[in-house]
């Protein structure tokens, strides 16, 4: 046998084969388009590609290290349950924590009946929540919303009151890679319509207080508009008005736009189709290198990275037959890992019941099985698949790279669109994103027999 290898194959005597094949339909018929509306042809060449794009785009699809983050979220209500599967799962090789308080009291509200979160008055009960867990090891995040001074207050007594009992003070250091508590206004207002004290109050008074602290997060996530049913488009092009916001709004705080950049995290859903998520997350930090250098965050020493945190996505999981939520979580997690997330939180395959078989508000209250069926599937993507082993395992596809660049480019045209008419808090007040993203919902997802976008878990 010969050791030559194949000849090369050019794209014009592709396409002189598939006219052949396609017995006189054009050979645009095998051009599809996305949900995005982007156009998806049915072979990439190199010379269909950018030139300065051929070799993958620094940068890109990578985060701060080669390994990234394994978390486990909880919605647990007590703080007691929630410490007993958050120590469980470090046991198990949980790299992170990340608890969410409950809707209401993210928005300063009473808790809701029954709470779909973390119930928990800091001053007592930080002690219960934390019981055996040390976040200068294992890094904690607490999503708190409006609630984010009171428990970055306690959290920084807390650290205090253990700084002697080892031979290092217990400090949690600076930025996304320690944990920390989490500032987001936006989720809660987009969740349930109104803060308690307004947007402009919350802004104002939280902000402030939230400014120069060690454990301080500033959080943007678009799992509110996803869970909606909002397109990968529009996701992105909201995180980045979110930003812009923070930014305008914040100058007479003295807000900084270094500040936001130092402690910004994105928290992004990741569902469907695998290329598409990949995508995402790569075209998320390309819109966010635009975004800094319109914002000047450039310096000698370039623009802050963006640290991702990748969440499964509520709208495609399932409370029938759950078991189908593991696949589901696998092609998830390893589109988040190919994609470069920094963070990567897998929810479990029965996160939407509650004890015996009960409906639950929202992923994070898995069981310990379940729980551990999705740390273990991230294991095993870096363990044992070596997912972690590339810095940027996408970049040079040219799909991926054809598709990273279509996604960043529409999504930056929505955003300058959601700019131009007044900034994100007009435009959800004008109501003009609750329309593109209901008619976003309605539209078919191609090649899913005509399935709306939204699905609701059931």
């Amino acid at each position: 046998m010969s050791d030559a290898p194949f000849p090369p194959v050019t794209f014009a005597q592709w396409q002189a084969q598939a006219e052949r094949e396609l017995r006189g339909r054009p050979l645009s018929a095998l051009t599809r388009t996305n949900a995005e509306g982007i156009a998806v042809a049915p072979i990439y060449m190199r010379e269909q590609v950018m030139p300065e794009h051929v070799g993958g785009r620094a940068g890109l699809g990578t985060r701060a290290t080669r390994r990234w983050q394994t978390i486990q979220e909880y919605r647990h209500a007590d703080p007691g349950a929630a410490n007993a599967a958050a120590r469980r799962d470090v046991e198990l090789g949980a790299d992170g924590l990340w608890f969410i308080v409950d809707r209401e009291l993210r928005a300063g509200r009473e808790p809701g009946a029954p709470p779909d979160g973390l119930v928990c008055d800091p001053a007592d009960e930080l002690d219960a929540l934390l019981a055996g867990v040390d976040p200068t090891r294992t890094p904690v995040f607490i999503d708190a919303g409006l609630l984010a001074p009171v428990w970055a207050d306690c959290l920084e007594v807390w650290l205090d009151a253990r700084s002697g009992e080892g031979p290092e003070p217990a400090v949690l250091g600076r930025g996304p890679a320690r944990g920390g508590v989490i500032y987001d206004p936006f989720t809660p207002l987009v969740r349930s319509g109104s803060l308690e004290l307004g947007f402009e109050a919350a802004l104002t008074e939280v902000v402030d207080a939230m400014l120069g602290r060690t454990v301080g997060l500033i959080g943007v996530s678009t799992c509110a508009y996803h869970d909606a049913g909002a397109s990968d488009v529009d996701e992105l092009a909201l995180a980045l008005s979110t930003c812009a916001e923070l930014i305008r709004r914040g100058a007479s705080l003295g807000l900084e736009a270094e500040d936001l950049a130092a402690s910004l995290i994105w928290t992004v859903a990741i569902a469907g189709r695998p290329f598409e998520a990949i995508a995402k997350l790569r075209a998320a930090r390309l819109c966010w290198a635009k975004f800094a250098t319109a914002s000047g965050l450039v310096s000698e020493a370039g623009a802050h990275s963006l640290w991702i945190h990748a969440s499964s996505s509520q709208r495609t999981w399932t409370r029938h037959a759950p078991w189908v939520n593991l696949l589901r979580g696998t092609v998830g997690s390893f589109a988040a890992a190919l994609g470069g997330a920094d963070s990567v939180a897998t929810a479990a395959f029965d996160g939407l019941c509650g004890p015996e078989g009960a409906e639950a508000d929202g992923l994070g209250r898995g069981s310990e099985l379940g729980r551990r069926l999705a740390l273990n599937t991230q294991l095993i993507l870096r363990e044992e698949a070596g997912l972690d082993r590339t810095l940027d395992p996408a970049g040079g596809s040219h799909y991926v790279e054809a598709l990273t660049e279509a996604l960043a480019r529409a999504a930056w045209q929505r955003f300058r669109e959601l700019e131009g008419s007044g900034g994100l808090v007009a435009n959800l007040c004008a109501g003009s994103v609750q329309r593109s993203i209901a008619a976003s919902a309605r539209s078919p997802v191609p090649g899913s027999r005509q399935t709306p976008r939204r699905t609701n878990p059931a």
